[in-house]
């Protein structure tokens, strides 16, 4: 299950950690829907991971809740990474965080947005290296804050970090979005370092 926009209801984050806390089958968090109607959703959705995120993941959904074909099919959609095209392995993939969201403002009619090639975590050095085309810049976003631009990270130079870490990858053309979900993080046993 996915709470799709929750920006239409305005519930307090609390009411949201209390869904998710009760429901394991609530898996998703619609973040974009249709031309970002609830801009606030991202933000509730940050809030809700810094708080449950070590417990549980919480997936970001990006949609067009369409309505009607001519003006409102191809603004926001998910990207599942799957071996195989099958029911099995979309189910897979939303259940485990397996796909990218993007939202494009002008949809399929305007440019097209990033393309994330590859990503490498190499947890012992504490990085993530985002391999992408045509973005014009890497925001890096944990606790609702952008807290690195680039298109590698280091966490151990990091402070404060959320228990998690997500990318936004913003295109040249400076409207469309591709993310991430988020990268969860633990402290290491050693120093206390994520």
């Amino acid at each position: 299950a996915i709470l799709l926009h929750p920006g239409r209801f305005k519930k307090p984050v609390e009411w949201y950690l209390k869904m998710y806390r009760a429901y394991p089958h609530l898996i998703g968090f619609e973040i974009y829907n249709l031309w970002d109607r609830y801009p606030k959703d991202r933000k509730t959705w940050d809030a809700i991971l810094t708080d449950i995120v070590t417990e549980r993941p919480v997936w970001g959904f990006s949609n067009d809740d369409m309505h009607n074909t001519k003006t409102q099919l191809g603004l926001s959609w998910n990207i599942m990474l799957l071996p195989e095209l099958s029911p099995e392995w979309v189910r897979r993939a939303m259940e485990n965080g397996i796909f990218f969201f993007v939202h494009a403002p002008n949809g399929h009619y305007g440019p097209t947005p990033a393309v994330i090639k590859s990503i490498a975590v190499d947890p012992q050095n504490g990085t993530i290296h985002i391999d992408a085309t045509g973005h014009e810049r890497i925001d890096w976003i944990s606790k609702g804050k952008i807290v690195y631009r680039g298109d590698h990270v280091n966490l151990f130079e990091l402070q404060g970090l959320g228990g998690y870490i997500r990318a936004e990858i913003h295109a040249a053309d400076g409207g469309s979005i591709v993310g991430t979900q988020p990268f969860r993080i633990q402290p290491s046993t050693m120093d206390g370092r994520p």
